[in-house]
């Protein structure tokens, strides 16, 4: 290492944190910070050849930038006439120079803040600024325009698919066992759901979702102005999300169970035939059967999860595209894993028994036939009503240059890009139900393995932090 030429790169709260290095380490020669805007306490010199990149449409643009247009306001505001003394500065041309640490230079990748990082012009702008800064031997320098990091995230994304697919085989190779035999079932019943009843279920189920950021900004009031909670639980994006996903389950429990008296009386519908007891007309369930369901569920996530802490060990990624996913588990994170678990489980029945039970569609001829119309269609109820809200936030953004949903310190902004992974794990959660339901015609099975595996995404991915700043 050559102590003379030391640069720093990040990317939102990791452009801070090498802003907040370089400004106080005069050792540091060069500074690339994307997704971030340098502050008041920049000066022409200070920190050393600083270039920033900020997105046209970053959903962070009032808190980092104080503008309303970022394009049209940030090159003449007090702090970049402070950082690039000169009249009219314009964006994407350096001022200054590298030999004295003056260099400065603003560009605008045009894109939103999830992927600045993931920008090729953006990441073409850092490489080609270092280089400018630190004048690296040119056998250690690659051609910034040859770019092959999209094979990267492309492999660990089709891993991820990959590994969680393994529990489609898996599942009924291991039902297929003597152990685990009693537990599969028919699992197609009485009752089906279609037309009007099918539609309304379908709105009460988006309604429920729409409770997202309202929901996530009460269990932050109550965080900041009645009791703090991450003592107790200090993974904050993550108790907005578990927090969310409970509440919208709990109220989706209620009203099965509302429906549920009401169709007993008006149809004869029975637990049992709806997959959540072995009673037609009481929650029973043998515990042997919950045990065994327990223990499969346990061998399947460690499976997937050996898979990939294999790979990690190996080849040092994890499973990732855009958004981190699943990675290996550190005993802290374990503890996580454990503190969340159950009540993303209860989340998880509550989904299981809509999906399974109220809206479950009709039949078709063979059960291949059956488990891709069922999947379709509980992908489709799981991930259109946060489509339908990411649309209404990015929209206005890309059209009109307009953030509606940004919140106290981005807030809501955090949780509606958090909206982009959470459609990809909803559908993916979707089709572990449906396999599982089909093949043992309970809820139980479904529900207990997707709870393991999100509540290990969210215990190895998330910030432990007391807000999402």
């Amino acid at each position: 290492m050559d102590a003379a030429r030391v640069g720093m790169m990040g990317h939102s709260l990791g452009a801070e944190m090498a802003y907040t290095v370089a400004l106080d380490d005069p050792t540091v020669q060069a500074l690339s910070i994307s997704g971030f805007a340098y502050g008041e306490e920049a000066t022409p010199t200070h920190p050393k050849n600083m270039l920033m990149i900020f997105a046209r449409w970053d959903e962070y643009r009032a808190r980092m930038t104080g503008t309303n247009d970022f394009a049209a306001e940030w090159m003449s505001t007090v702090r970049t006439q402070r950082v690039i003394p000169v009249a009219d500065p314009q964006m994407g041309v350096t001022y200054g120079d590298f030999v004295d640490g003056s260099a400065r230079r603003v560009t605008m990748p045009h894109t939103i803040h999830v992927l600045t990082s993931f920008h090729p012009g953006a990441i073409a702008e850092a490489a080609t600024w270092i280089r400018q800064a630190l004048q690296p031997a040119p056998d250690l320098w690659r051609d910034p325009a040859r770019q092959i990091w999209q094979l990267k995230e492309t492999a660990t994304l089709i891993a991820m698919l990959a590994g969680l697919a393994s529990l489609l085989p898996l599942t009924w190779l291991l039902l297929n066992t003597r152990f685990f035999s009693p537990l599969q079932a028919t699992a197609t019943g009485r009752y089906h759901c279609t037309g009007r009843p099918f539609r309304r279920a379908v709105l009460v189920n988006g309604l429920l979702k729409w409770l997202y950021i309202p929901l996530i900004m009460v269990l932050f009031a109550i965080h900041i102005y009645v009791i703090p909670i991450d003592g107790l639980f200090p993974m904050m994006m993550v108790n907005g999300l578990v927090w969310w996903f409970l509440v919208i389950n709990l109220i989706g429990l209620w009203l099965f169970r509302r429906w549920y008296r009401r169709q007993a009386a008006a149809q004869g519908v029975t637990l049992d035939d709806l997959g959540v007891s072995d009673h037609p007309a009481r929650l029973r369930l043998a515990g042997s059967h919950l045990g065994k369901t327990a223990l499969l569920g346990l061998l399947l996530f460690a499976v997937v999860y050996v898979l990939q802490a294999g790979l990690e060990a190996l080849f040092i990624v994890d499973w990732r595209c855009i958004f981190p996913y699943l990675s290996d588990l550190t005993p802290y994170r374990v503890g996580m894993l454990v503190l969340y678990f159950p009540f993303l489980l209860v989340g998880f029945l509550g989904s299981g028994a809509f999906l399974h039970g109220m809206a479950r569609r009709p039949p078709r001829a063979t059960w291949w036939r059956t488990f891709v119309h069922w999947t379709a269609t509980n992908v489709l109820i799981q991930i259109i009503p946060l489509a339908v809200f990411i649309l209404l936030q990015y929209a206005p953004l890309l059209l009109l240059d307009v953030v509606p949903l940004v919140g106290p310190g981005g807030v809501m902004a955090t949780f509606v890009m958090t909206m982009f992974q959470l459609v990809l794990v909803l559908a993916l959660t979707a089709v572990i139900s449906t396999w599982c339901y089909l093949l043992t015609g309970k809820i139980y099975l479904g529900a207990f393995v997707n709870a393991l595996w999100v509540t290990w995404l969210l215990a190895s991915s998330q910030v432990i932090a007391p807000i999402p700043v």
